[in-house]
């Protein structure tokens, strides 16, 4: 392709909103380095002549209808195969048929026929906003392939095999059935590459005829297992006996020869079933396009399940797509990225360094100007990657992983003499560290220990990679107690003595002794990209915080993506807990350091693709100092904004006492209920049978409060926790567990008499209080009323570092941390008010929710404003179904006219300063079968009609492409452009007053004031 002619293909697919596109063909080039398999190699091949990314993400591969053949069948054929070409890849992604006037797109997958077909029109106006519907994921497509398939696809293969040679009657032994596949897979990576040919067969098999039978039996197996350990200097998998002929032919005996039709199988792209094949499952796939990260990831799953350790020593994989951004945020941040050394201090099967690996290459490749041969590939594979582990299995992944990386990126990997390694990766490039003594089945302090090598003290410009996060059980507190030890020592090497006499490492966590000791590993300045469990951001026991303030005290933090927002996502489907990704440099932070804080928001959409929108305008800088004095900080910005930062700190400022400080004080109980746990030591519950019982069960007729004399007798004689008795006695206040979404169903319960309740509630018991006119009774009744109010589910949703993460219910220590006003300190009338709203909670059937809203509100000095942020925050913000629909719902009619008349106002009394009106309109795009995913509104400074042929679209969208930005403000010729992302969580009143808020303090001069009259 020309430049001229790329040119027109850009220029077409403009019309779409779609950015520049990376063209193939135009020839060879450092930004291809993730595209090496589409560069056409010869006039025959049938390939997408360009692709068009969003964020680093190939989004739509592009041909152009006149280089197909004009026969309808043929051109279908063509497609297709296209089609399936790519989906090798394992990209969520669409090609684009550029036809006069009209795009054609089809999802990618592996079906062998074209369906889900979508045409959109040039001179359509909404036109502009399909590339962003594609990015975005809110295109509908029927039947469109979850993100993992092909990596689902072969590892069900891979799986079915080991079964069948891991189970009776064959019972290999896992270790080696591993290595067996794993050395196949090896060989159809190089077949399909072409990296062996027809020529080489007799080296690497002297007996074979085709290499399909080069597994076929024992003679010829060990022969071409041989030749792989001769080129990859014995770093694959290990075998038996060196994987010696009389190894093959002994279990040729005991499989009857299964594994070898198995083996095959994977040459010959056939699934095995009995002695047959069947054809199309294997061969669906073409090696030379499956990207060797995929392959790595898979075969490390699949190695985990055979793997009796990998839980207890904390094996999981990263996804290709988050170790792809925390390498490409990483590189950004170096300045020589061609020269850098680096290291992954938890290896695992390699995919941060296979891709930190391509990245090196392609750097090299700029600064040089040239496309690095097989020896500067090797010399950088040698000496500037570095990878820990302390699993055995892994690091022969790994440097399966690296070897294949090596052969992808070789532009001329032939003859077959370039293939062989100059030397063996372990101890050169990959280093095991645990040590001999030690168990293969448990947790070792590894490379955090002294036994490391100090020549990697102070050597790498990025310590990147996705340490061990599973916290240690009670038995391994030994080496607990050693992760202090590593970060005490690193503190102390680094002058920070206050942290090294007093630091805790908290809850048995091993990552956080792993983001320490990177700062030894770390040159000074170097950088620092660590995937890590999110709660270390949030965590809000004396421990934590002090932990994470020493961490922002240690090095200087640049950058937190927060992702806590899409646990339970396809984004990292692994794992339940939520995820952050840490970047920082290995510097100490001076006082006015600043870092971005981004924490992109479900969008299920996208998220089920496996891809996440990082919204650069949405990150907020904050001062490194700031952390400790507002340690919920944090977890605010997380699920709300600088609006609820505002709000509070305006309720902060009226704590003088938490609700657990306030019953200690008055020598009240509480506690989370009776625990049977038959399995545990039992004690004598018998003082509890004078009382009624309150459970899940017997609590059914009951939604607000409970009538005692409808309880059955409590008959149980031993329990496990029975509390003390004098939690039971009434007055009481009951909070359930599972505070629900809709208060309307009740979340708590009032009790006037004893009563015992068991560990689905936590109970606070007013007996015996007496504090001049305020007794037991009125202050669960003030309990009570908090809990319904709108202010204690904001609270909880925006200061708990469990709920709305980790949890969808809240624990006792979130109702205890609630900021109370003593109720001896509230007025006369208020202890009336309390009266009288909760008799009309208990008992009424229409319940005063408002009322409560307004009067909680009022004790804590929050205005009508406060309160609609904490309405609009709980109504988008909460972990639940219904929430996250509403958020992520188109708004209504009604809802964007509630947003445009809101923030009308909101601007209207500055243009009245200056005698001007002020007109706000949504903007028509005109009728389309896609749903676009944003809408427009134009504010102008008069009553005229909205002119939307003055609507630059395309510039818009330009925006939104560059920067993923939730809401876009441009300057019109007349006035303000505003674009915003058609979900309801971006049209609340709270986002109506931001927007409001940038327009006063950004864009004012989009509006020419008036000539002053003389």
């Amino acid at each position: 392709m020309t430049t001229a002619s790329f040119n027109r293909l850009t220029d077409k697919i403009k019309a779409y909103g779609a950015p520049r596109p990376i063209c193939f063909e135009i020839g060879e080039s450092p930004e291809l380095i993730n595209y090496l398999d589409l560069v056409a190699k010869n006039e025959n091949t049938c390939l997408p002549a360009a692709v068009v990314e969003y964020q680093s993400r190939p989004i739509l591969y592009l041909i152009e209808n006149d280089r197909l053949s004009s026969t309808p069948t043929e051109r279908k054929k063509e497609i297709r195969n296209i089609k399936q070409l790519l989906a090798n890849r394992g990209d969520i992604a669409y090609i684009g048929v550029i036809n006069p006037g009209q795009l054609e797109v089809y999802p990618i997958d592996l079906k062998r026929h074209l369906s889900g077909e979508i045409r959109v029109y040039e001179n359509n106006r909404s036109s502009k906003t399909f590339f962003q519907s594609l990015a975005l994921g809110t295109l509908k497509v029927k039947n469109q392939p979850n993100p993992d398939y092909v990596y689902n696809r072969i590892f069900k293969l891979l799986d079915t095999t080991s079964k069948h040679l891991i189970s009776s009657p064959c019972s290999l032994k896992p270790d080696e059935v591993l290595s067996l596949i794993g050395r196949a897979l090896f060989f159809r990576f190089l077949k399909d590459r072409n990296i062996i040919i027809d020529e080489d067969l007799k080296d690497i098999c002297p007996s074979a005829d085709l290499f399909e039978d080069c597994f076929s039996d024992p003679e010829k197996t060990a022969a071409t297992s041989a030749w792989l350990d001769r080129a990859f200097n014995g770093d694959l998998l290990i075998l038996p006996d060196h994987g010696s002929p009389q190894y093959f032919r002994d279990v040729e005996k005991k499989t009857n020869g299964d594994l070898f039709h198995h083996l095959s199988a994977i040459i010959f792209g056939a699934e095995p079933i009995g002695q047959g094949y069947q054809l199309h499952l294997w061969k669906d796939f073409d090696f030379s396009h499956i990207p060797v990260g995929i392959l790595s990831q898979v075969y490390e799953s699949f190695s985990n399940v055979w793997n009796p350790y990998s839980r207890s020593t904390s094996i999981y994989y990263t996804p290709r797509s988050i170790a792809r951004y925390l390498v490409d945020e990483s590189f950004a941040s170096l300045k020589d990225p061609s020269n850098a050394k680096i290291l992954d201090p938890a290896a695992g099967a390699g995919i941060f360094m296979v891709l930190a690996f391509k990245r090196l290459v392609a750097e090299t490749w700029r600064k040089e100007g040239i496309r690095p041969d097989s020896s500067k590939i090797q010399q950088i594979l040698y000496g500037q990657l570095s990878g820990f582990d302390i699993n055995e299995s892994a690091l022969k992944l790994a440097a399966l992983s690296l070897y294949l990386t090596a052969i992808e990126l070789d532009a001329d990997p032939r003859p077959l003499r370039k293939l062989r390694f100059p030397k063996p990766l372990r101890g050169k490039v990959l280093y095991y560290y645990r040590m001999e003594n030690e168990p293969k089945d448990s947790p070792v302090i590894g490379s955090l220990g002294d036994h490391v090598d100090p020549i990697h003290n102070g050597k790498y410009d990025l310590v990147i990679g996705n340490p061990p996060w599973t916290k240690l059980s009670k038995e391994q507190s030994d080496l607990a107690l050693k992760y202090t030890q590593v970060i005490r020592n690193v503190a102390l090497e680094k002058g920070l003595d206050h942290v090294a006499s007093t630091y805790i490492n908290p809850h048995r966590n091993p990552d956080l002794p792993f983001v320490w000791k990177a700062q030894i590993w770390a040159k000074l300045g170097g950088t620092i990209a660590l995937a890590l469990p999110a709660r270390i951001l949030f965590k809000q026991s004396s421990t934590g915080k002090k932990a994470r303030e020493f961490l922002f005290s240690s090095v200087k933090v640049t950058g937190i993506l927060n992702c806590s927002n899409l646990s339970d996502t396809r984004v990292w489907p692994t794992i339940g807990q939520p995820f952050c990704l840490f970047f920082a440099k290995n510097l100490i932070p001076t006082d006015n350091n600043r870092f971005y804080f981004v924490s992109p928001h479900l969008e299920s959409g996208l998220n089920s693709k496996g891809r996440i929108r990082i919204d650069s305008q949405a990150a907020e800088p904050l001062h490194t100092k700031r952390i400790a004095k507002e340690p919920w900080l944090l977890k605010t910005l997380t699920v709300g904004s600088s609006l609820d930062v505002n709000v509070l700190q305006k309720i902060l400022k009226k704590k003088e006492m938490s609700i657990k400080e306030f019953w200690n004080k008055n020598s009240l109980k509480s506690s989370t209920g009776y625990e049977i746990r038959e399995n545990e030591i039992q004690q004598d519950a018998s003082a509890m049978k004078d009382y009624t019982e309150l459970n899940k069960e017997t609590a059914m007729p009951f939604s607000f409060f409970v009538d005692t004399d409808q309880l059955p007798p409590f008959k149980r004689d031993t329990l496990a926790w029975p509390r003390d008795i004098d939690c039971y006695k009434g007055p009481l206040f009951l909070l359930r567990q599972s505070m629900g979404e809709d208060r309307h169903e009740g979340n708590s319960l009032l009790c006037l008499k004893s009563v015992i309740y068991n560990e689905s509630y936590y109970g606070y018991s007013g007996y015996g209080h007496k504090d001049g006119e305020c007794d037991g009774e009125c202050l669960v009744r003030y309990l009570y009323l908090i809990a319904y109010s709108s202010l204690f589910k904001y609270y909880v949703l925006v200061t708990s570092p469990k709920f709305a993460c980790e949890r969808r219910v809240i624990q006792k220590k979130d109702f205890d941390e609630f900021p109370i006003i003593p109720i001896e300190k509230l007025h006369p009338r208020d202890r009336e008010t309390i009266w009288s709203l909760s008799e009309k909670l208990a008992h009424n059937t229409k319940k005063p929710f408002d009322e409560i809203d307004n009067w909680i509100c009022h004790l804590y000095d929050l205005d009508d404003a406060d309160l609609e942020v904490i309405i609009n925050t709980i109504e988008v913000g909460l972990p639940f179904n219904q929430s996250r629909k509403t958020a992520e719902a188109a708004p209504t009619k009604d809802q964007i006219e509630i947003f445009i008349r809101y923030l009308e106002n909101q601007l209207l009394p500055f243009f009245n300063s200056v005698n001007q009106s002020l007109s706000v309109k949504i903007i028509d795009l005109g009728s389309s079968s896609i749903e676009t995913p944003w809408l427009f509104i134009k504010i102008v400074p008069s009553k005229k009609a909205v002119k939307n042929d003055q609507i630059n679209i395309g510039t818009l969208m330009d925006i939104a492409n560059e920067k993923g930005a939730s809401q876009i403000i441009i300057n019109g010729s007349d006035g303000l452009i505003i674009g915003l992302l058609n979900q309801y969580r971006y049209w609340t009143k709270s986002r109506a007053r931001l927007c409001g808020l940038q327009i006063l303090r950004d864009y004012m001069n989009a509006f020419p004031l008036p000539e002053k009259r003389k």
